[in-house]
């Protein structure tokens, strides 16, 4: 743990700043074990958490980077930040908005003619249209690159639409985005341990990821920078580009007010990514500027990461003056994230409803972690938490168990929602999938006829009953 005084700290009398610290470390030392509980409820190998409260940045870390060797997260620990990259390429766009080298309302095709081949609708996609994620764009793409709606007309989050006025600033300004990066944002805010590619100087200390059952895989050396997901950070030089934003440091006061404005409200059930043909109810709490997300009732800003076992989130608030940043190594992190950030935000931090991620004490959670240490046989003799699990998280939890190498324990779980759930096809074809997995193929093909015969329009389960008919080896 380090506690950091702020850069331009106030004159306090020494019995005061004593007495004033020794407050600090002791709140800090029952912050750290809650912290240290919720990660292993969580089961989240390591933790860093930045947080700014008027001026001052206090850094702590949590737990391991490589649970392999016990290696520990410290300040200079590098972690996968996701699209916590997203805001900080807004801020680099914004000053060039401010600099006369963008214009928010220009269109992107004005710099890339044709941005997305064969689809005219995306020659309207403006620079303020793809911050506001209200390109048309989807999340990723899904075979060819289109729109599927009017650009400016509703929200759905977009790293595709980033990537895209990524490829324009690169063009109007002839450098990379990691050398943009670098000369707008982490050099100005001493941000050494930062960049959105690979750097050798990140090999001695940098976290791993760990997935649902906190198995180690292997570090990504990303050599791609993409403004959408590839950032690399510390918590503590996250830290000191929060600081930027709630000083409005290196934008002109109307921009950095716009920069938090809110430009369109996000849609209620559907997150992030909003495809529907029909535009869905907008939720009242949650809303999107340039480049934030955005709790208008609540005057915060946020923005979450999430590369799979990598995950992290960022919070702040302009009249608080406080900000915290937490990156952790799993892809339980998002589980205890609501926990980690109201231990050190105000308000009610309604973007954590509307991501829906689940929280690592729901019955489905209990079960799983209890499923995994014992076997689910007997963890579900213990029938309250079972019977509180409705088909969709039966199946949900029969793949964690897979997917934590669990195979006996999910192929239990799925022989049993089939009996109890006799006609849903799905669960018909995922217990086939398990078989065909464990190497049973006869008793998979029963499985995914029997799918078929409940849903004959289920085209993967009829395709893997054919193949095995026909002799042809099938992948789950």
């Amino acid at each position: 743990m380090k506690l950091t005084l702020a850069r331009k700290p106030f004159a306090m009398p020494q019995r005061l700043l004593t007495a004033g610290l020794l407050c600090i470390a002791l709140t800090n030392q029952v912050a750290a074990a809650d912290t240290a509980q919720l990660m292993a409820d969580g089961e989240v190998p390591g933790l860093a958490v930045a947080a700014i409260h008027n001026g001052r940045v206090d850094v702590f870390n949590f737990g391991v980077r490589d649970i392999r060797t016990g290696a520990l997260v410290d300040d200079q620990t590098v972690f996968e930040a996701a699209s916590l990259g997203k805001p900080i390429f807004a801020y680099v766009v914004l000053q060039l908005v401010d600099a006369g080298t963008l214009s928010l309302d220009q269109k992107v095709a004005d710099i890339l003619p044709d941005p997305v081949p064969g689809d005219p609708r995306a020659g309207k996609i403006t620079v303020r249209e793809i911050l506001s994620h209200t390109s048309g764009l989807p999340n990723w793409r899904h075979g060819r690159l289109r729109t599927y709606f009017d650009p400016g007309t509703r929200f759905s989050y977009s790293g595709e639409g980033f990537v895209l006025l990524q490829r324009a600033v690169e063009k109007i300004t002839g450098q990379t985005l990691e050398a943009i990066a670098k000369r707008l944002v982490f050099e100005p805010l001493g941000m050494h341990s930062t960049s959105y590619v690979w750097q050798e100087a990140f090999e001695g200390d940098y976290a791993v990821p760990h997935d649902i059952g906190s198995r180690p895989g292997i570090r990504k050396r990303i050599s791609e920078a993409l403004s959408a997901s590839s950032l690399q950070t510390t918590a503590a030089d996250y830290a000191r580009f929060l600081q930027a934003v709630l000083a409005g440091e290196r934008l002109t006061p109307e921009t950095a007010k716009m920069w938090l404005s809110p430009v369109n409200n996000v849609p209620q059930g559907c997150r992030p990514e909003c495809l529907r043909a029909t535009a869905p109810e907008l939720n009242p709490r949650v809303a999107w500027g340039l480049g934030w997300g955005l709790e208008p009732t609540d005057g915060t800003f946020f923005q979450w990461g999430d590369n799979g076992t990598f995950m992290a989130y960022a919070a702040g608030s302009i009249t608080d003056q406080s900000a915290v940043v937490v990156f952790a190594n799993s892809a339980n992190g998002q589980s205890i994230m609501p926990d980690l950030v109201a231990a050190r935000m105000s308000g009610m931090q309604p973007s954590f409803a509307w991501l829906s991620y689940e929280h690592f004490d729901t019955a489905r959670r209990r079960l799983l972690r209890n499923g995994t240490a014992r076997g689910i046989e007997a963890a579900w003799a213990e029938g309250a938490t079972a019977a509180a699990l409705s088909e969709a998280d039966r199946r949900s939890l029969a793949r964690d168990l897979f997917q934590g190498d669990r195979p006996n324990d999910a192929l239990w779980l799925q022989e049993r929602n089939a009996v109890d759930f006799p006609n849903s096809s799905t669960v018909f074809k995922e217990l086939g999938r398990t078989l065909l997995a464990l190497g049973r193929p006869k008793e998979a093909l029963v499985q995914f006829r029997q799918a078929v015969e409940l849903n004959p329009g289920d085209q993967e389960a009829r395709r893997l009953a054919e193949k095995l008919e026909g002799g042809t080896p099938a992948k789950p």
